[in-house]
């Protein structure tokens, strides 16, 4: 009887372990964990580089809905999360939603385009921001952060952490956030 009651109770603690990481990451975490900017602020002038080392502006995207996420190839959730941001243009229309993925490695001309490679990314343009004076500009000490944008510019909101993306509760939340046109 008492060997039933240990690994009942070990049984259990498995259970907790293992069940904790695949709902931190799921779409509940999106709208638990978001953080709605109220009113609206404008995003700061933000500069960085695509994957051939030309300065793009964030303001370039300005007339559409932004999902801007902060990453770099050494965050294991940043990692974790890559694939369902890649994969979110196959959910939301680009059209709709940009996804803009901007990498934080100090050698990100180097790594994140190996990074893609090696993971076969072809979905989402490559962004890089080595000085990382975006960070600072935003006052950012954690990734991954990711920022929802409205067309006009302003951040509707932000959320830091490994996001499931693709979701339905995720794709449902954003859906409705550029929706509603907040």
């Amino acid at each position: 009887m008492v060997c039933h009651f240990y690994r009942l109770a070990l049984f259990s603690v498995f259970l907790l372990v293992t069940i904790q990481p695949l709902r931190a990451a799921s779409g509940e975490t999106l709208a638990r964990d978001f953080v709605q900017a109220n009113p609206p602020q404008q995003m700061p002038s933000l500069t960085f580089s695509d994957a051939n080392g030309r300065v793009v502006s964030l303001d370039a995207f300005r007339g559409h809905f932004l999902l801007l996420n902060f990453w770099a190839t050494w965050c294991p959730p940043c990692v974790s999360e890559m694939p369902s941001l890649a994969a979110l243009p196959q959910k939301i229309d680009p059209a709709q939603l940009i996804v803009l993925t901007l990498d934080e490695d100090r050698d990100g001309q180097t790594a994140a385009p190996h990074f893609f490679n090696r993971h076969g990314i072809t979905s989402l343009p490559l962004y890089i921001d080595e000085s990382r004076r975006a960070l600072s500009r935003l006052d950012l000490h954690h990734i991954p952060t990711t920022f929802l944008i409205d067309p006009g510019g302003r951040e509707i909101g932000r959320v830091s952490g490994d996001i499931d993306w693709t979701a339905a509760e995720s794709v449902a939340f954003l859906r409705a956030a550029i929706g509603s046109g907040k």
